[in-house]
C-alpha cells in the first residue's frame, strides 16, 4: 500500500507535467481556477524536488562528503529511469501475481549504529532515567565493570579530507538551503506567466456618483462616501464626467469632497477640484477627466455644479488607482445597484429601472450565476476577516413627515428577480425631504446569487432614490489581498435600443496597466423586451472601442427583466469602450438595457512571496540556537574552571587497561567521553 503509490508518482510526474505543456504551449488554454504561473511552478518545482530529497537524505545519514560530490550524476540517472519506474509500477496494477524481489547482498557487517530518538534525549535532560557511564565497583571487587556504551554513533569517515566531519552539517545545511532557494526562486519568478499588466500589485476602484441625465449639480444627484482609509499602497484619485454642451467651447463639473462626515449623510461645505475640464468641449457626449488628481480627507462628496452653455452630464465618477511595491492589504469596492427611480407603494416593491448584480460568481452561461469556486474574493469581504460588506442609498422622501425605505433582495433565483428574500440589516431609511445618503450595518452575502432593490414609503409620501451601492471592504495586513472583483460602467440609467449598433454615450477608459494578477473580464448587463410581437427580432448589446474591438456581444432577451453574462469571457486592451445596443426587426417592439458593466476579475494578485526565501535560513536555526546558549554559558562562567565530572573519579579508581579497551571501541562514545 505505501510502495504502490510511491512509484506510481513517476507516472502522475510525467503524465501531468506533458498535459500541463500541452494545454499552455499548444492548445493555450487552462482551467479557469488554475494560472500560468502555478502550471509552470508546480513543473520545475517537481523537477527539483528529487535531488532536494536525495540531498536531505545524504544530510541524514551524515554521508561521506564524496557521496555530494556524485549528486548530479545520481539526478540524471534518476530522470532517466523516470519513464521505466512508471512503466513498471502501472504494469504491476494489472499483475495477477507479485513477481520476485531482488535484495543487494550484505556483508552482515556494522559499520555504524542508530542513535536514540530526540523524546529520549529530551527526558534525559529532565534527569529522567539517568544512568551514570560506568557502575561503580564494589569495595573488594576484582572484575572490570561492563561499559555501558551510548547508541549515539561517532563514526566520523571524513578524517583526512579537506572537509573535517565535525563541519559536514554545515555544508550539507548550506546545500540543502541553496537548493531551496533556487526552487522558491522558481516558484516566484515563475516562467511564461499569464499576464504582465502590472510589475507589482495594481487596482484600478470606481466610484459612480449618478444614475441620470443631469443639466446641474446639487445633492439630488446622488452622494458618494470616499474613504481614504479604505485603501493603502500609492493612491491617486480623479475625477471624470461624460459631458456635451449645446454650443462648443469651455465645460466642465465640480466635484465637491470632504463635505462632512459619511456617517451624517447630509453633505455640508467642502473643498473642490476645478470647475474647468475642457477648453474644447463639444455637442456630443465624451468623457473628460480632470487633469489634476485631488486628494480626499475622507467625507461625502457629490457633484455640485456644471460649467459650459447648456452643459449636460450623463456619467460621473472617481476614478481611485492603488500600487504598490510588494503587495495591496487594503481596497473597497462600490457596486452600483441603484437608479434615478421613485417609489409610491407602502409596502416592498422593486424599482424601475433595475440593476441586477451576481455576486462572486464565475458562471458565463447567460443568466446562470453560479457561486465561484474557489471564492473570488481573498481575503472575505467580511468584518470578521478585517472587511466588511455594507449597502448604502442617496433616498429622500416627498413629505417632511414621510419616510423612504430601501433594502437589498436576493432574487430568488438567477432568473426569477420578482420574488426573493431581503438581505437581514440591508434596510436603510430617511424621514424628510433632503437627500441623505445612509449605509446600513455590516450584511452578509451569498455566493452565486443575484441581488436588486426594493423600496417603499409611509405617510402618503412617495420615496425617490438617485443611487445605491453594494460596498465590500477587503482587508488583511498580513497576507494582503489576492482575489477580488470590481466593475466598470458603461451605461448608468436605461438606453433603448435602435434598428443598428449604436453608441449608448457612456464611454469608459479601460487601462490594463492598472490592473495586476490573473484576470478574467465578462461583459454583463441587464435587459428586456416590451411588446413581443411577430416578428420576434433580434436584440444585442456590446461594448465598442471605436477600432477593432468590438467585445462581449450578448444576443438574448425576453419580456422579463434579467441579468446577462457574455456565455465567454473577453480580453481588453488598454482603449476607451463605449456600449453598444441594437434590435434588428424589431418593428412594434423595444429592446430596452438597464445597466452594462465590464466585470473585472483579478485573481492571484502579487503578494511578497520572497519574504519565503528565509526559509533555507531555517535549516541554520538549531546551530544559531545552540551557538547562542553555548555563548550565554560562557558568559555566566566568566572564565572559571569547569567542575570535572564526577565519573572522571570513578573511572581514574578503577584498575583497567583502558588503551586496550579503547583499541576495541574506536569510533564509539562512552558517556562522558569522546575519542
Amino acid at each position: 500500500l505505501y510502495l504502490g503509490p510511491y512509484y506510481l508518482q513517476a507516472c502522475f510526474f510525467i503524465t501531468g507535467t506533458i498535459a500541463w505543456f500541452f494545454s499552455e504551449a499548444v492548445l493555450h488554454v487552462r482551467l479557469p481556477f488554475w494560472t500560468a504561473a502555478w502550471g509552470w511552478s508546480l513543473v520545475f518545482v517537481n523537477f527539483l524536488s528529487l535531488p532536494l530529497v536525495n540531498l536531505i537524505g545524504l544530510f541524514l545519514e551524515e554521508s561521506d562528503e564524496r557521496d555530494y560530490l556524485g549528486i548530479t550524476s545520481f539526478i540524471l540517472l534518476s530522470y532517466l529511469l523516470v519513464p521505466f519506474q512508471a512503466y513498471a509500477a502501472v504494469k504491476a496494477l494489472f499483475e495477477k501475481e507479485e513477481g520476485p524481489w531482488f535484495r543487494t547482498p550484505k556483508t552482515g557487517r556494522i559499520t555504524d549504529v542508530f542513535g536514540r530518538a530526540n523524546l529520549y534525549e529530551w527526558l534525559k535532560g529532565l534527569k529522567i532515567f539517568q544512568k551514570p557511564a560506568i557502575a561503580e565497583s564494589p569495595a573488594g571487587a576484582g572484575f572490570v565493570p561492563a561499559l555501558n556504551f551510548a547508541k549515539i554513533s561517532s563514526f566520523r569517515p571524513l578524517n583526512g579530507y579537506r572537509i573535517a566531519g565535525r563541519r559536514v552539517s554545515w555544508v550539507s545545511r548550506t546545500t540543502i538551503a541553496i537548493l531551496l532557494a533556487v526552487v522558491i526562486s522558481v516558484n516566484f519568478l515563475a516562467f511564461l506567466p499569464a499576464k504582465a499588466e502590472a510589475a507589482g500589485p495594481a487596482l484600478e476602484q470606481q466610484i459612480n456618483i449618478i444614475d441620470q441625465v443631469i443639466t446641474a449639480g446639487g445633492t439630488s444627484t446622488g452622494i458618494v462616501c470616499l474613504t481614504p482609509g479604505s485603501y493603502d499602497g500609492t493612491v491617486t484619485y480623479t475625477f471624470e464626467v461624460v459631458e456635451k454642451l449645446s454650443s462648443a467651447g469651455t465645460g466642465g463639473a465640480t466635484l465637491t469632497y470632504d463635505a462632512g462626515e459619511c456617517s451624517g449623510g447630509t453633505p455640508t461645505g467642502g473643498s473642490t477640484t476645478n470647475t474647468v475640464i475642457s477648453t474644447t468641449m463639444t455637442t456630443s457626449y465624451a468623457r473628460y477627466r480632470h487633469t489634476s488628481s485631488f486628494t480626499p480627507s475622507g467625507g461625502l462628496a457629490y457633484v455640485s455644479g456644471l460649467s459650459g452653455t447648456g452643459a449636460t452630464v450623463k456619467a460621473a465618477r472617481v476614478i481611485i488607482t492603488q500600487t504598490h511595491a510588494t503587495m495591496l492589504t487594503k481596497t473597497e469596492t462600490q457596486i452600483e445597484v441603484g437608479s434615478n427611480a421613485q417609489f409610491i407603494n407602502s409596502t416592498y416593491s422593486y424599482l424601475n429601472p433595475a440593476k441586477h448584480y451576481c455576486y462572486n460568481s464565475t458562471s458565463n452561461n447567460g443568466t446562470a450565476c453560479a457561486a465561484a469556486s474557489p471564492t473570488l474574493f481573498s481575503p472575505a469581504p467580511t468584518v470578521a476577516a478585517g472587511g466588511g460588506t455594507y449597502f448604502e442609498a442617496t433616498l429622500r422622501s416627498t413629505d417632511s413627515s414621510g419616510s423612504a425605505e430601501v433594502q437589498l433582495v436576493a432574487c430568488s433565483s438567477s432568473t426569477d428577480c420578482l420574488t426573493g428574500t431581503s438581505v437581514s440589516g440591508s434596510e436603510v431609511s430617511v424621514t424628510g425631504t433632503t437627500w441623505t445618503l445612509k449605509r446600513s450595518s455590516a450584511i452578509t452575502l451569498t455566493a452565486g446569487t443575484v441581488y436588486v432593490l426594493q423600496g417603499k414609503w409611509s405617510s402618503s409620501s412617495q420615496g425617490s432614490l438617485s443611487n445605491a451601492k453594494i460596498i465590500l471592504d477587503q482587508s488583511d495586513a498580513v497576507n494582503g489581498i489576492s482575489g477580488l472583483e470590481t466593475v466598470q460602467h458603461y451605461g448608468n440609467e436605461r438606453v433603448t435600443a435602435t434598428g443598428s449598433y449604436t453608441n449608448a454615450g457612456y464611454p469608459n477608459y479601460f487601462d490594463s496597466n492598472n490592473f495586476s494578477g490573473t484576470l478574467t473580464y465578462y461583459h454583463e448587463g441587464v435587459n428586456f423586451l416590451v411588446d413581443s410581437k411577430s416578428p420576434s427580432g433580434t436584440p444585442g448589446f456590446r461594448i465598442d472601442d471605436g477600432a477593432s474591438q468590438q467585445l462581449g456581444e450578448i444576443n438574448a432577451g425576453q419580456d422579463a427583466v434579467k441579468q446577462r453574462r457574455r456565455s465567454a469571457s473577453i480580453t481588453p486592451t488598454t482603449a476607451e469602450f463605449d456600449s453598444q445596443t441594437v434590435c434588428t426587426s424589431c418593428t412594434a417592439r423595444n429592446h430596452h438595457i438597464e445597466s452594462q458593466w465590464l466585470i473585472i476579475q483579478a485573481q492571484s494578485m502579487p503578494v511578497p512571496e520572497i519574504a519565503i526565501f528565509a526559509l533555507p535560513g531555517m535549516l541554520f536555526l538549531p546551530k544559531i540556537v545552540s551557538w547562542w546558549k553555548n555563548h550565554r554559558k560562557e558568559k555566566k562562567v566568566k572564565g572559571k574552571n569547569k567542575p570535572v565530572r564526577p565519573y572522571l573519579v570513578n573511572l581514574a579508581a578503577l584498575n583497567v587497561n583502558w588503551n586496550s579497551q579503547i583499541s576495541k571501541i574506536k569510533g564509539h562514545r562512552i558517556n562522558g567521553f569522546r575519542w
